[in-house]
């Protein structure tokens, strides 16, 4: 995912939105690829704390515990990567608007987000298991309303919580 992102975007003087964070490994790749921000969030505190104590002396990392959806609406981002599938086109709308005008989200979209009910996702998950039909999507801010998205292929996630 990181390497989708990467591209177009000059790492120095960056920020990027890590969701989902974990124990911070993919917010540890991040910041060694260049980026001079990266901000790490993780919605169980388990995971955030961990991440906290393996990237204690990393400079320009931050790791927040909480829900992303509820990060300060003015902070804007110059990329977004997201490490599991939103199942809400209303997450994929908010973490859109924390976009640079010319940022780039890496986003997995589950089955519901796209629009199918429920009896249709119970039907996928069924046959194909819980962590498939995802569709990663590489959004990208254009103008102050306006976005575009580029589908790179069908991936497995785990739900973002």
């Amino acid at each position: 995912m990181i390497q989708e992102v990467l591209p177009g975007i000059d790492a120095q003087d960056t920020s990027v939105l890590d969701v989902g964070c974990g124990t911070g490994y993919q917010t540890a790749l991040l910041r060694e690829a260049g980026f001079s921000q990266v901000t790490g969030v993780e919605i169980k505190p388990h995971l955030a704390q961990r991440a906290r104590q393996l990237l204690e002396d990393t400079p320009g990392v931050r790791i927040i515990t909480g829900d992303a959806k509820k990060l300060p609406a003015r902070k804007k981002f110059d990329a977004i990567v997201v490490g599991a599938q939103t199942n809400s086109i209303g997450d994929v709308d908010n973490l859109k608007r924390r976009l640079k005008i010319g940022g780039k989200m890496m986003i997995p979209i589950g089955l519901k987000a796209r629009g199918l009910s429920d009896a249709e996702v119970k039907a996928i998950r069924f046959f194909q298991g819980p962590y498939s039909s995802a569709k990663l999507m590489l959004i990208t801010r254009v103008g102050p309303n306006k976005f575009t998205q580029e589908d790179k292929g069908t991936v497995g996630f785990v739900d973002l919580v």
